[in-house]
């Protein structure tokens, strides 16, 4: 089997075993299932590639065409499930349903011709562009913070996700190119399939942040032992290219990642960056801060001038010690008291602990 053959294989199984996965994580809401049925897709559309470059025949061409048809549709249901709107019905669900139809019967009856598949490319990815777009608007119209950021964090990753799946759908239409796009694109896969099923974004930033810095190291020090192979040929002399790749690799492993690490959020995570630059500003000036009024004014200006905090509330336990007064907030509207006894264990677990993490306790 050639490289792309190999890679079609793979990245098939991979996207089946997403899809399968975020339907055991519990019990699936909508959106999740509507993710499984893409991936899904996406896992048979890789695998009818692989038996068509094995050379099994013309039906799996045809399959392949079939699952592009249908592509477009799983997605458009998934961004509508993300951001419902009551009482009407998504706009492009419409479009897409409207244009199955005869795509369906285009590819199966003159799938080989190079205009209909150039058709089908600009239906599959001129679909996904305009529901990714529609997503965004949707999003931003919420009236909600944190909704607007995870939607432009789903956008941002299925953006590229599209993007490339795009150029490895390029086969499709006669342009000849590396494998190197189907990975990238399960990559993104598997990311947006996290990005359903957990609710905090910097547990998504982090998990989007190991996997670019993982690939981008892994791309890179398997090009360092293609080189040195290459140019050891010869099954005599590749051992020498392998301890020479072996070295290179052990000496540069640190720098790349390092480099890489600052690259990639510098790029990709400017909001967590942003927020990480507050914390440690307000951190610095707390130092020469004596009183309570101060210290309030220095906490929650520099969480809200970051931008990326959505909304914080500061409490301070009153002389009696009965309950705790509000001194300062921004955001949603919070509480102007909060009782002891009815915080009682919320108190009791800030005693022994510097922080509570609500959702860490919940799990």
């Amino acid at each position: 089997m050639d490289l792309r053959t190999r890679t079609s294989l793979f990245c098939g199984v991979l996207a089946l075993a997403i899809a399968v996965s975020i339907l055991l994580r519990g019990r699936p809401r909508r959106a999740q299932v509507l993710f499984a049925a893409l991936a899904g897709d996406v896992g048979l559309w890789y695998l009818a590639q692989w038996q068509y470059h094995s050379g099994r025949g013309a039906v799996w061409e045809r399959s392949t065409a079939v699952l592009a048809v249908l592509l477009p549709q799983f997605a458009l249901h998934l961004f509508e499930a993300i951001v419902p709107q009551s009482g009407r019905r998504f706009v492009l669900l419409r479009v897409a349903g409207a244009l199955a139809v005869p795509m369906l019967v285009l590819v199966l009856t003159e799938h080989r011709h190079g205009i209909v598949r150039g058709v089908v490319f600009l239906y599959v990815f001129g679909l996904i562009a305009a529901g990714l777009t529609t997503l965004a608007v949707r999003g931003e119209r919420s009236g909600s913070r944190a909704i607007q950021r995870r939607v432009r964090f789903l956008v941002l990753i299925g953006a590229l996700a599209a993007a490339f799946s795009l150029a490895d759908f390029l086969w499709f239409i006669g342009v000849p190119l590396p494998p190197v796009s189907a990975v990238l694109s399960i990559v993104f896969l598997f990311v947006l399939s996290e990005s359903l099923i957990r609710e905090r974004l910097v547990d998504l930033y982090d998990i989007l942040g190991q996997l670019l810095v993982s690939t981008a190291l892994a791309f890179a020090l398997a090009g360092i032992f293609y080189v040195f192979v290459v140019l050891f040929g010869g099954f005599e002399t590749m051992y020498l290219g392998a301890i020479l790749a072996a070295i290179v690799i052990l000496v540069l492993f640190e720098p790349l990642r390092e480099g890489a690490e600052r690259y990639t959020h510098k790029v990709f995570f400017r909001e967590r960056v942003d927020l990480e630059r507050a914390v440690t500003r307000a951190r610095r000036d707390l130092v020469h801060v004596l009183e309570i009024k101060e210290m309030q004014e220095v906490v929650l200006a520099a969480l809200e001038s970051s931008r990326r905090a959505t909304g914080a509330a500061l409490y301070v336990r009153n002389v009696s010690g009965r309950d705790f007064e509000l001194k300062a907030a921004f955001g949603p509207a919070a509480p102007p008291h909060i009782e002891v006894a009815t915080a009682h264990p919320l108190v009791e677990r800030l005693d022994s602990a510097p922080s509570v993490s609500f959702e860490e306790l919940a799990h």
